[in-house]
C-alpha cells in the first residue's frame, strides 16, 4: 500500500501477524515487540537476533556471554567466537563462525549485509548459534530470522506453510484465545 507521502509498503498478511502473535505468547513476549520481531520466513516463524538476545538474557540460567574476533581480517579464519556462562552448567557454550564457514553457506557471494557488513554479520551468526545450543528450551526450536532468510529455497525447513495453515484451519480471530496485553 502507499501512505499519504507517497511511500511504498508491503502489507503483511494476516496469518502471518497471528503466527507472530502465538509465538510472541508462547515466548512470554508482549504482543507489540512479538509483532516486531518475528517473522515468517517459508512457512517457519522465526525471531530477529535482538529478541532472541533478550530471550536468552532474561533466562533464570543465563549467566554471562562474551564475543570476540578472530582469526586475522582478510583470511578466511576471520570471524567471531561467542561464549555463553550458564549458571546450571559448569562448561561455557562456545561457537565460533569464520569467513570460511560463511564462504561454505554460500553467505560471501550474496548481496546486501554479508557484503556491507561482515564483521557484525560473523558477530551476529556466532551469537545467534550459542544462544540457540545455550538456552534450546527458553527458545523452544524457533530459529533466528537472519539464518532462516539465508537459506536457499532448496533448503526450506520442514514446517512450510500448507502445515501452518492446516494446524490453524477453521481458526478465527473470534475463536482465538484471549490475549492479555502487558
Amino acid at each position: 500500500y502507499e501512505d499519504d507521502k507517497g511511500r511504498q509498503y508491503k502489507a503483511v498478511s494476516p496469518d502471518k501477524v497471528f503466527a507472530a502473535v502465538c509465538l510472541a505468547r508462547e515466548l512470554r513476549v508482549p504482543i507489540i515487540r512479538g509483532i516486531q520481531n518475528i517473522a515468517v520466513i517459508n512457512g517457519k516463524a522465526s525471531i530477529f537476533g535482538d529478541l532472541l538476545l533478550a530471550i536468552a538474557m532474561r533466562d533464570a540460567n543465563y549467566l554471562k556471554r562474551k564475543e570476540e574476533e578472530i582469526g586475522e581480517r582478510g583470511k578466511s579464519t576471520w570471524g567471531y567466537r561467542c561464549t555463553i556462562w550458564r549458571r546450571d552448567t559448569e562448561e561455557p557454550i562456545v561457537y565460533e563462525f569464520t569467513m570460511e564457514d560463511a564462504a561454505t553457506a554460500g553467505l560471501t557471494s550474496k548481496k546486501g549485509p554479508w557484503q556491507q557488513y561482515p564483521k557484525r554479520m560473523l558477530q551476529m551468526r556466532a551469537r545467534m548459534t550459542a544462544i540457540r545450543d545455550a538456552f534450546p528450551e527458553a527458545l523452544s526450536g524457533f530459529m533466528p530470522t537472519e539464518e532462516l532468510r539465508d537459506m536457499d529455497a532448496n533448503r526450506a525447513p520442514a514446517s512450510t506453510s500448507d502445515e501452518l495453515n492446516e494446524r490453524f484451519r477453521g481458526v478465527t480471530v473470534s475463536q482465538a484465545p484471549a490475549i492479555e496485553i502487558e
